[in-house]
């Protein structure tokens, strides 16, 4: 019968290959996102990796824009190295006041999507799932 210690230590193991932490320092493993909502529509990425890389080494940061009106989506994707960093940015973070408006981070459930899976998300009237009818 598994202890408590090999619980848990599956159970790091296991977060460690979702969420791309393992072996403190961030060596090898995949990299994290956290997601940000409600950035306003005048947010650069540099507004956001001054504030987010506080927290640890910020890899890239992404603003997706809208396919049709190439506007930007109040929302980002800040991503680090590690684990430990996105966690620590997402635990202090999230409904916390940036630039002016209260933001929501929470850890990024899907990679990056392509401006092609875009388009056919925003689809030509602003909606959902469309695509041209």
């Amino acid at each position: 019968m598994p202890t408590p210690d090999m619980c848990f230590a599956a159970l790091e193991e296991a977060l460690g290959r979702v969420y791309g932490g393992g072996g403190g320092g961030g060596g090898g493993g995949e990299r994290i996102s956290v997601l940000v909502r409600n950035i306003g529509e005048n947010c650069v990425p540099s507004d956001l990796k001054r504030t987010f890389e506080r927290y640890g080494v910020v890899k890239d940061v992404y603003i997706p824009m809208d396919f049709y009106t190439k506007r930007p989506k109040p929302f980002a994707f800040v991503e680090y190295m590690n684990y430990e960093d996105a966690r620590d940015a997402k635990e202090d973070m999230d409904r916390r006041e940036f630039n002016g408006r209260m933001v929501d981070v929470v850890f990024a459930q899907q990679r990056r999507k392509t401006p092609d899976q875009m388009r056919h998300i925003d689809g030509p009237s602003g909606g959902r799932g469309g695509g041209r009818r």
